[in-house]
């Protein structure tokens, strides 16, 4: 195994630069997690403690339960009906899984300063992400909701990969109620606002819209992370008109598009779901950052592909060639920081209403400012064919946790930049 695709870095380590904490050493490491090498810098969000008999013990800061039951399997949640029942699960799986739940600062100092007999004042209001698995650290997530001024909680629900068949997974409100219960120790209340999915996701977020698994009825907006397809687990658009028949009109859903294989698309790589139920998205809730129809691509692979080398340099996984040293310097003199780049202004305008804050910057109007140095850089993408291409560093030695092929990070590094924009609740 190489550094990154370890269980303990998935769970403890930094995959972006910001999150950076201690570097690991043999003294810092808890037995039951033991990391490759080179040795990675933890994540910020990541403490270590020491134990009496010697050695340490490592804790990521977000809650994990495991073992949840999947309640959009008809062997747990015997009360589901209708024809999208899932019947693909197969019998001898136990379907139960690990969620993770991250909790806002904001949060916490709430929980510190009410006394045990004053009832939960400010609803928490929780951002659910249906994904793959180990999203919350290794797309670093914490670090977008961590600081927001309201109590707030990020969920993240996995899915199934092959070579098992793709079925959705899904929590319930006493799921979610039994989460937040545990992570700051007495009785709250909650609004569920943001639900999302990423990938694999799209099957747990249809199956929790279409049997109501969730109470959405506050919830603001419906995010789909280049995966909407027209069926995965039952109907996308049936789907969202349920929610929005609970939610009301003013649902907000977007969808960002950035791959071939990760949405259903026409013949002109149109999103198949907005083009055949006319007034369910909005034309201004469609984010195009795919190479086959947005003309910001080079500066979209450009961002996405420059972290994730920036990280690796700096845990010393990989090195540069001197051309690509060279354009990666130039990059560095001119990327805002993570979370910073606005995808598209109608998208923001649509959402909050507006322009994006002073503090952010365009993706068009950065590409536009510094179109020399991005397209300097994104000329060295090239494969994974290609010894000390972009693309081959990325992927031949696991950055993002795992091997993927030429075009994937165009999917698969989505969440770190562009999460921030409309998944904080």
């Amino acid at each position: 195994m190489t550094s990154r695709n370890t269980p303990g870095s998935l769970i403890l380590d930094a995959f972006y630069v910001d999150e950076f904490g201690v570097q690991n050493a043999s003294h810092n490491i808890d037995s039951r997690m033991p990391r490759g090498t080179p040795l990675l810098h933890k994540n910020k969000f990541t403490s270590v403690h020491p134990l009496r008999g010697g050695g340490v013990i490592e804790f990521a800061e977000s809650v994990r339960m495991p073992d949840v039951t999947n309640k959009a399997n008809p062997r747990h949640n015997p009360s589901l009906t209708g024809q999208w029942v899932q019947t693909n699960i197969p019998s001898g799986h136990r379907d139960t899984h690990p969620v993770w739940l991250f909790l806002s600062a904001s949060t916490l100092i709430r929980a510190r300063e009410l006394r045990s007999d004053q009832p939960w004042d400010t609803p928490i209001r929780v951002s659910i992400l249906y994904a793959v698995g180990f999203e919350m650290n290794r797309h670093g997530l914490r670090s977008a909701i961590a600081t927001h001024p309201e109590p707030s909680a990020l969920v993240v629900v996995p899915g199934i990969e092959p070579p098992l068949p793709r079925w959705g997974v899904g929590i319930n409100d006493s799921d979610l109620m039994n989460l937040l219960k545990s992570a700051v120790s007495r009785p709250v209340t909650y609004n569920t606002k943001v639900m999302a999915a990423y990938s694999t996701g799209a099957n747990g977020l249809n199956q929790t819209l279409l049997h109501n698994l969730i109470d959405v009825s506050q919830v603001e907006r419906i995010i789909f992370y280049d995966c909407l397809y027209e069926k995965v687990s039952g109907n996308t658009a049936e789907a969202l008109n349920a929610a929005r028949r609970r939610a009301g009109p003013s649902l907000k859903i977007i969808a960002y598009k950035c791959t071939k294989n990760g949405n259903s698309l026409d013949s002109s790589f149109n999103l198949s779901v907005v083009r055949k139920n006319p007034g369910l998205i909005r034309s201004d809730g469609v984010v195009d950052l795919s190479y086959m129809t947005a003309s910001v691509f080079p500066a979209y692979s450009a961002l996405i592909t420059f972290r994730a080398l920036e990280s690796g340099i700096a845990d010393g996984l990989i090195t540069l060639t001197s051309s690509l040293h060279t354009a990666f310097d130039e990059m560095k003199r001119i990327v805002p920081a993570r979370g910073k780049v606005v995808s598209q202004s109608n998208t923001w305008s649509y959402v909050f209403g507006g322009s994006p804050p002073s503090d952010k910057v365009l993706l068009s109007s950065w590409y536009k400012d510094n179109e020399r140095v991005i397209k300097q850089f994104y000329s060295h993408l090239g494969s994974i064919t290609k010894s000390g291409s972009i693309r081959e560093l990325i992927w031949g030695n696991q950055l993002p946790g795992w091997s993927g092929g030429d075009g994937e990070e165009n999917h698969d590094l989505l969440l770190p930049d562009f999460a921030w924009e409309y998944l904080t609740p």
